[in-house]
């Protein structure tokens, strides 16, 4: 399933501030 790999970049995503979000 590609679930998992879906939730894993989500994660990451939220661990890491992206500069697109914090503007």
């Amino acid at each position: 399933m590609r679930l998992l790999l879906i939730a894993a970049l989500i994660i990451l995503l939220f661990h890491v501030p992206m500069p697109l979000g914090v503007k």
